[in-house]
């Protein structure tokens, strides 16, 4: 699950478009695919990400929640095959890496004038029928 909070200052008073969704969702799967290249070079293959639900909820402190699918592929020969908990260190990344993510990705996705241009923050949660 991604959350993003929106800055302070900015009045988002609505919940984002599927179109910026799909926007950020397209914009996510090059960042994590990033992430797994740096970690497991060669034997990374791909990554992806499909949409379960999206919810905004304004009484939360990040109101935006993105549940998704991760999907990571891994070469076969890759001994041992990465656990969820590998996975999962992997995607919950650094402060600094999150801060590139929302500079370069976040507020780049499309459409133009997207809601997401004034993202602030986003924690990422991983699950896998539990919390791990």
């Amino acid at each position: 699950m991604l959350v993003t909070g929106w800055f302070e200052d900015e009045n988002v008073d609505r919940a984002p478009t599927e179109e910026e969704i799909a926007g950020l969702i397209a914009n996510t799967i090059p960042f994590y695919a990033e992430l797994f290249m740096t970690a497991y070079g060669d034997d990374f293959i791909a990554f992806d990400m499909t949409l379960n639900e999206a919810t905004n909820d304004f009484e939360r402190e990040l109101p935006f929640q993105m549940d998704v699918d991760a999907i990571a592929s891994f070469r076969s020969t890759l001994e041992p095959q990465p656990t969820p908990r590998d996975m999962f260190t992997v995607m919950q990344a650094t402060d600094a890496q999150y801060q590139d993510y929302i500079r370069q990705f976040v507020w780049t996705a499309e459409p133009e004038g997207t809601i997401f241009a004034s993202t602030m923050t986003v924690t990422f949660l991983a699950k896998d029928n539990t919390m791990i």
